[in-house]
């Protein structure tokens, strides 16, 4: 816009008569701060922005996805399917709008239709981690437990340096009971986010379970550093004492 500002400056410039160039830098002026409020009622949230997007491009397919993701955090499942079915209809290749069509089934309950979606987003690009990691969460819902580690197991792969990732894997591990695995990736994921209370809890618990209860004892210390009121620490390190009490 910055050409045609210089180009209407020099237009105003140009007219001779000064009640002309009055009228007309004026009635711009009405003009533009008359769509500039239209427009504005446009921005009132995402869905309404996006809306309005969709309407006068209805081949975008940005629009659409993002009016899907607006409508799945708003928990309106059914609209977001079905504006990300139009999403992947008009950019059948873009690997995010199969990848957010399979979280949305997974949300709903839909596993069949969540793999089969995740599975096509990861035919065009192996190396979205998301996908793998909500991939690895349909197959443990399926009770699937070793797919699942192996989807896990490929989103640290690829991002090494997300806590988060780690954070799961070492769930999924601790729930199939390698607690020596779960152990390792628990660290990493305090290693990396070194105030995650949860992580920090879970380490604890595996040490207590393995017989390491110093560990375990300063590990539930270090997250009532972090988080004093922090309840399932200070009952863990209460059960610790009681054991110990008893010996």
């Amino acid at each position: 816009s910055v050409g045609f500002c210089l180009l209407l400056a020099f237009l105003v410039w140009s007219i001779r008569r000064k009640g002309v160039a009055i009228a007309l830098v004026s009635a711009l002026i009405i003009s533009y701060s008359f769509l500039t409020i239209t427009r504005n009622r446009d921005w009132k949230d995402d869905f309404t922005l996006w809306d309005k997007t969709a309407r006068q491009s209805p081949n975008s397919a940005r629009a659409q996805l993002n009016l899907g993701i607006y409508c799945c955090k708003t928990g309106r499942f059914e609209d977001a399917v079905v504006h990300l079915r139009k999403a992947i209809a008009i950019s059948p290749g873009w690997v995010k709008c199969h990848a957010t069509l399979g979280y949305v089934y997974l949300q709903t309950g839909l596993l069949e239709d969540a793999e089969q979606a995740l599975e096509t987003a990861l035919k065009i690009d192996p190396s979205s981690a998301i996908a793998h990691l909500n991939l690895g969460v349909v197959y443990e819902r399926g009770s699937r437990f070793e797919e699942a580690i192996k989807e896990r197991r490929k989103t640290v792969i690829l991002e090494p340096d997300n806590a988060g990732f780690h954070y799961d894997l070492a769930c999924v591990y601790e729930g199939q009971r390698e607690l020596r695995e779960a152990l390792y990736h628990y660290g990493q994921a305090i290693t990396l986010n070194p105030s995650d209370i949860q992580a920090l809890n879970n380490l604890g618990c595996i040490y207590f379970k393995i017989g390491m209860f110093d560990k375990a004892k300063s590990s539930w210390e270090r997250v009532l550093e972090v988080a004093p009121d922090f309840k399932m620490a200070k009952d863990n390190l209460k059960q610790l004492e009681i054991l110990r009490g008893k010996r």
